[in-house]
């Protein structure tokens, strides 16, 4: 909407600017228009802010970059990533990452205030009301399941069994880091390709071990 706003309010500023000049309007007229204006250009701001569901919705995207980026480290040494994987009538996969002895499902969470992982549960309590705390009780399970689905798909198309670890990205203050919860790891966004190399590794010692 940038470009048709210009269009309709550039005319509009040098239409005043240059009755303004011409017709010798006094300062307090000048003044009042523009105060008007403001109060206008204020009322509309305000009124027209972003629903919460958009604030969300870019919330989440500018999480997904991040951990777009923070696997950027990994492609370079011939990992394959995968992310924002559509998948019909269902909500898509944020990311998955093939690494050379274990699959990883990841979903990203970009949250606000002060995170904790409890009993498996992901909880944001908020800076501006430490009372109002968010809890994200089917995160889990919604892991767990995609990760089970993605290992029976690979292991249809390739014929060998894939175990898929899900996995839970965190940007935002989670100063536990790292938390491990049936099945499912919760990782800040910070240790992410480190974590993923570690269990990549630990999973082909144990592979040798076998």
């Amino acid at each position: 909407m940038r470009t048709p706003l210009l269009i309709v309010t550039v005319p509009l500023f040098v239409f005043f600017v240059g009755v303004a000049g011409t017709h010798k309007l006094d300062r307090w007229t000048v003044a009042a228009s523009t105060a008007a204006a403001a109060g206008m250009f204020l009322v509309m701001w305000v009124r027209d802010d972003a629903p919460q569901h958009v604030l969300n919705g870019q919330r989440g995207a500018e999480g997904e970059r991040r951990t777009e980026r923070a696997l950027r480290k990994l492609e370079r040494e011939g990992w394959r990533v995968e992310h924002d994987i559509q998948r019909d009538g269902r909500a898509n996969v944020d990311h998955v990452v093939h690494g050379p002895h274990r699959v990883f499902r990841l979903e990203t969470k970009n949250l606000a205030g002060t995170i904790r992982v409890t009993d498996g549960v992901v909880e944001a309590q908020q800076f501006d009301d430490p009372d109002e705390v968010f809890r994200y009780f089917s995160l889990a399970s919604r892991v767990r399941g995609a990760s089970a689905e993605l290992s029976a798909r690979l292991r249809e198309e390739t014929g060998r069994r894939a175990w898929v670890d899900g996995v839970v990205a965190i940007w935002g203050r989670f100063e536990q880091e790292i938390v491990e919860h049936e099945h499912v790891a919760y990782v800040a966004g910070s240790r992410l390709a480190d974590w993923l190399h570690q269990r990549d590794a630990a999973a082909a010692v144990s592979a040798r071990r076998a």
